[in-house]
Formats: structure tokens, C-alpha cells, sequence
């Protein structure tokens, strides 16, 4: 008889097909949007990260084409005189060093006068002599190819 007089007065205070069935669908959406946004997360990273080849540890060893990466960074004709100038000064070889007989030598692909760029990845170079002709010629990759066929240099 106890459990009988027990029995109503549980169902007034807490109605069992109500309450907890509830906080149980309420966790179970919090959990899922929770995975559902690690995923995209994870997603995100994995698209943007940089790739590096298998048996390497570090970027710098990727073999980049820095022709495609001049074409994508560079409006067409800018382009085309960046890459005539990287032909004169390098013939694209961002191993180059040059000024062999003068008091400074010059390195990679834009011949560089200094020394960290023959460290440096193509792109990274690109980036370097970017930088150069911003400050020297405005930004213009074909006033640098004008005034190399005018002196001979840039």
C-alpha cells in the first residue's frame, strides 16, 4: 500500500513522458550540431592547408611552377614582362648566382642582390623582387623590362 500512496504524488511533480524525454532530444540535437560543426571545421582545414609531399616534412620542398604562379598573381601583360626578364637574368633557374667577378653577388631567379634569396623558393623570390619593383618602379613589372633592354639592368 505504500507504493500506491508513492505513486500519485511522483506523477503530479514530474511527469515522466514529458520532462525527460525532452533533455534527452535537447542533448542529442546539441551533440549533433556539435559534430556536425567539427566536421565542417575540419573540412575547412583540410582544403586550405598547404600540401606537402609524403615522405618531406617541409613545404619549402615542393616543386612549384613559378610561370603558372606569375600568370594567377599578375595582370597578362605585366606577366609576360616579368617572365622575359626572369628569362635574361636567370633563364629560370632560381639556383642562379651571378655577379661572379664584382664585389656583390646576385641570386635566383631575379638575380637578387641579397644573399637570403638563395635560400629562398621560387615563389618566395617572386614575392622579394615584387617588392623591389613596387618601391622602384611603381609596381610595374614592365617599366623593370624596359630599363633592362635600355642598361642592361634593373
Amino acid at each position: 500500500m505504500r507504493h500506491a500512496e508513492t505513486r500519485p504524488r511522483l506523477r503530479g511533480v514530474l511527469p515522466l513522458s514529458g520532462t525527460l524525454m525532452a533533455r534527452a532530444h535537447k542533448g542529442l540535437r546539441a551533440s549533433r550540431s556539435r559534430i556536425a560543426r567539427a566536421v565542417a571545421l575540419a573540412i575547412g582545414i583540410a582544403l586550405f592547408a598547404p600540401m606537402v609531399h609524403a615522405n618531406t616534412g617541409s613545404i619549402d620542398s615542393f616543386k612549384y611552377n613559378p610561370r603558372k604562379y606569375i600568370n594567377g598573381t599578375m595582370p597578362k601583360h605585366e606577366a609576360t614582362c616579368l617572365k622575359k626578364l626572369i628569362g635574361k637574368e636567370s633563364a629560370w633557374n632560381h639556383k642562379a648566382v651571378g655577379n661572379l667577378n664584382g664585389t656583390k653577388r646576385v641570386y635566383g631567379l631575379l638575380q637578387i642582390k641579397n644573399p637570403i634569396a638563395k635560400d629562398m623558393n621560387p615563389m618566395q623570390q617572386i614575392q622579394l623582387h615584387m617588392r623591389y619593383l613596387e618601391h622602384r618602379y611603381e609596381g610595374s613589372a614592365c617599366k623593370a623590362w624596359q630599363h633592362f633592354k635600355d642598361r642592361g639592368w634593373h
